[in-house]
């Protein structure tokens, strides 16, 4: 249907079917992230009072001990919503049994000692509420079971059996229920100080838990009292917690319980009226108004009120009791005074008027917030509430903690009697006193400040809509006064929180002819792709202005150093500017290059360095590279790693070549992170050298003594420069620079298609054909030179052969690593095709 208000989007889908499609659990509560439902046993000792009444004297009332203890399992009740939500169902509670499932079951299966009750369809549209009884074995059976046991409810309806989706089934047994007053209670109070007296004459004996006035209209004494209990897992017992938090929650009597309240008569001294009949309980059962006697006896709930009842102290005896089993669980009693005012009464609030400035994020320990208060912008609000003039008020109270340290008072959580003072580091930025001249008259001042970092930390990281905090003037020693605290409220609750500015590392930034598309080896200039890529390269030779990029010396020396930076306009990294409410701080914003992790490679920040490793521990062996983050100068590390995937490949193959993924990021302030877009980009790390070709002359089978011929190499660099072509070189010798030390080869490993197959190797397949290597003379300083790359000799003891060809491994080391490639060599077929005889 469509057009129907308060529908969401205006449409309703009405379901056009009312067969039961599926039951989905209404969870109470998740245990170890499931939906779950809970078993709850309560075991208690039962108890007996006497009955009593507001005129008699019971001052040693006390509850008795009856039988032994008792066990009560309370109904379960769960909630199921239906679906279709109109769908037809019955209420016959012989239709819906349980099924549970865990790991020890090859299947699931029915618990027989878990029986539906009832079914109720009328409480709740669109909803089945179940109850179930079940008993002690079933629940021992699942809190020893040691695994997560759920179930699900099925229903048998004429088109066949519906089940619910599972839920978690635990189990809770408590014992040592007693009554408690959580107004009393505070965290970390010690274990029974808020709990009833047990007995009157502790009560009568001891200190009033309640403070009335004479005059009030009456107290609702449930919010006087909750029950405490311990929760027992196994042979663990755990600490007393709240059950409910007052008896006006309704929480006990979903399990069966109830309270009730009581006047317990008892006379003092010579006194003949009861001090309970100086109170009466409504009709409501926990309605209390203090109110007068007459002829020494209580009278109905709403008789007069008299300033006479001050002093009296009436007592409240408090009843838990097992609704289903009819037994007393627990006893309590409250004392009550009547007194002049309601303690309640004795603070009182001025809230300042809301700070609604805008915060945006700034630098430094500045004040964001100052908010002053001058006495007079609350000067009638507090003489409305304690009647006092300017005088009378600063001669009864006093500023708390102002005569400690004016600059920097008490602060206050909340504004109650039991508040305690913040300390330091919990205050929500510093509230002083000060004096001014105001109109002629020194008028005292507050301040409230609140310092940017502590601003941005509550509203960012906390992510708090406001602050708030209180001070207080305190009722002077020797004054008196109806209110013992007058507490100030000062809130700053911005109407805009600017936390997040944003900048980009824009494209236009990036020189076209340093930036390549993707895998490209042309540039952005030539191609016009989008810039992703960067190519790094160890110095040039020949160079002499290498310092300014990172190098430890001018004259370039086959240091693996370049510098990001260079690729930029100004050869500086810039980042666009902050605008709209962030625009002043574009003064403090800076950016910086950081290795991050892709590509199989793995980042870590090591204050001004940014480095790449080849493992996830970021072990120093397994180090790639290292980068100056604000100069963008990156270094190759000289490890074995390094090398390793350095050599992999040649710069041509840049798909595979090594590539560090390289973010620019932007912070404010030093430590304040700004988010950049279009920040990443790949860094590669071209092969110094390449072996273009290894050869020799074709040998000839047969000859004499063997036959034997040069190594021919052709040796080029990350440029294409040929170490031999001087036209490139020119005058400089590519062999030295790059240090190329040694070459060795490997006839052991020789391959051949002797057999017509490239994977064969060569002595495997014969034995009397065989390759000697002698290796190059090399120079003074072991260095290899041109032309001099060794020597190949080749023998055949076997029988005449036609032409066939072989691999041979050759490696060379040099300042980065070792180059692997491989001589091709060409055997032509034995010498005028002799044969052997």
């Amino acid at each position: 249907m469509l057009g129907v208000k308060d529908a969401k989007d205006g449409k309703v889908t009405i379901s056009l079917t009312t067969d039961l499609k599926a039951l989905v659990f209404s969870p109470d509560f998740y245990y170890q992230g499931i939906e779950a439902f809970d078993f709850a046993t309560y075991e208690y000792q039962p108890k007996k009072v006497e009955k009593v009444d507001a005129n008699g004297d019971y001052k040693n009332d006390a509850p008795t001990n009856v039988g032994s203890l008792f066990t009560y399992a309370p109904d379960l009740s769960v909630d199921y919503f239906l679906n279709p939500a109109n769908a037809k169902m019955d209420a016959d509670a012989s239709k819906y049994s349980f099924i549970v499932a865990d790991k020890k079951y090859t299947r699931a299966e029915a618990i027989h000692n878990i029986t539906v009750k009832s079914a109720d369809l009328e409480s709740h549209k669109g909803m089945v509420t179940v109850k179930a009884k079940y008993d002690g074995d079933a629940i021992k059976k699942i809190a020893d079971d040691k695994q997560v046991t759920v179930a699900a409810l099925q229903y048998a309806g004429e088109n066949g059996t519906v089940t619910s989706d599972f839920a978690a089934i635990t189990t809770s047994k408590y014992t040592n229920l007693v009554l408690n007053n959580p107004k009393a209670a505070t965290k970390g109070h010690a274990q029974g100080a808020s709990h009833l007296y047990r007995t009157a004459k502790a009560a009568i004996d001891g200190d009033a838990s309640i403070t009335i006035a004479w005059n009030n209209p009456g107290i609702d004494l449930r919010e006087y009292v909750n029950t405490d209990r311990i929760y027992r897992e196994g042979n663990n017992v755990h600490s007393c917690v709240a059950w409910d938090e007052n008896a006006a929650a309704g929480t006990v009597e979903k399990d069966g319980f109830k309270y009730s309240f009581e006047l317990v008569g008892y006379k003092s001294g010579e006194n003949e009226t009861s001090q309970s009949a100086h109170a009466a309980i409504n009709q409501d059962g926990y309605t209390l108004r203090p109110q007068m006697t007459k002829g020494g006896m209580q009278q109905e709930f709403g008789y007069d009120q008299n300033a006479a009842e001050i002093g009296r102290q009436p007592l409240v005896r408090v009843t838990l009791t097992d609704a289903v089993n009819n037994k007393i669980v627990a006893v309590g009693y409250i004392k009550i005074e009547i007194a002049a005012t309601d303690k309640k009464d004795d603070q009182k609030v001025v809230p300042v008027e809301t700070v609604k400035t805008n915060y945006t994020v700034a630098c430094g320990e500045n004040n964001i917030l100052v908010k002053e208060l001058k006495w007079h912008e609350v000067e009638e609000q507090v003489m409305a509430l304690v009647n006092m003039g300017k005088a009378e008020f600063e001669s009864t109270y006093v500023l708390d903690g102002a005569t400690v340290n004016a600059g920097d008072v008490n602060q206050f959580e909340k504004p109650t009697l039991d508040a305690v003072a913040l300390a330091n580091d919990k205050k929500v930025g510093i509230v002083s006193q000060t004096t001014t001249d105001v109109q002629g008259t020194q008028t005292e001042v507050l301040d409230w400040n609140v310092k940017n970092n502590y601003a941005y930390e509550q509203f960012k990281t906390n992510k708090k809509d406001e602050l708030t905090t209180y001070v207080r003037f305190t009722l002077r020693e020797g004054k008196s006064a109806a209110n013992k605290y007058i507490y100030v409220k000062f809130t700053w609750n911005p109407e805009k929180k600017n936390l997040d500015p944003t900048t980009s590392f824009s494209d236009s930034e990036k020189l076209k002819s340093y930036w390549y598309g993707l895998n490209e080896a042309k540039s952005v200039k030539e191609t016009g792709a989008v810039p992703t890529d960067i190519h790094g390269n160890v110095e040039v030779v020949g160079t002499n202005d290498n310092k300014k990029n990172g190098a430890s010396s001018d004259e370039a020396n086959d240091e693996y150093v370049f510098n990001i930076s260079n690729t930029l306009n100004g050869n500086k990294l810039v980042v666009s500017k902050l605008t709209g409410d962030y625009a002043g701080l574009n003064n403090q914003l800076e950016a910086t290059f950081h290795f991050v992790d892709g590509n199989g490679y793995y980042a870590k920040d090591e204050t001004s360095i940014s480095k790449l490793y080849a493992d996830k521990a970021c072990t120093a062996d397994n180090e790639i590279a290292s980068m100056d983050i604000a100069k963008g100068i990156v270094t190759l590390s000289n490890t074995e790693m390094a090398k390793s995937l350095l050599n992999k490949v040649g710069h041509k193959d840049l798909k595979n070549t090594l590539t560090a993924v390289v973010a620019v990021k932007a912070t404010i302030c030093g430590n304040i992170d700004v988010p950049v877009s279009n920040n990443t980009f790949n860094v590669k790390f071209l092969r110094p050298v390449n072996i273009i070709s290894a050869t020799t002359d074709p040998f000839k089978d047969g000859v004499t003594g063997g036959e034997t011929k040069d190594i021919k190499m052709v040796f080029t660099d990350w440029r294409d420069h040929n170490f031999t072509d001087r036209t490139v070189t020119k005058g400089h010798d590519y062999f030295e620079y790059y240090g190329i030390k040694n070459i060795t080869v490997v006839t052991d490993d020789a391959t051949t298609d002797l057999n017509g197959n490239w994977n064969d190797k060569l002595n495997t397949l014969t034995k009397n054909i065989k390759f000697t290597w002698t290796p190059a003379d090399g120079n003074a300083a072991k260095q290899i030179v041109a032309n001099d790359y060794g020597k190949l000799t080749y023998v055949n003891n076997g029988n005449t052969v036609g032409t066939f060809h072989v691999h041979i491994p050759v490696f060379v080391t040099y300042d980065w690593g070792t180059l692997k490639a491989e001589i091709e060599v060409t055997i032509e077929g034995t010498v005028n095709n002799a044969k052997r005889h």
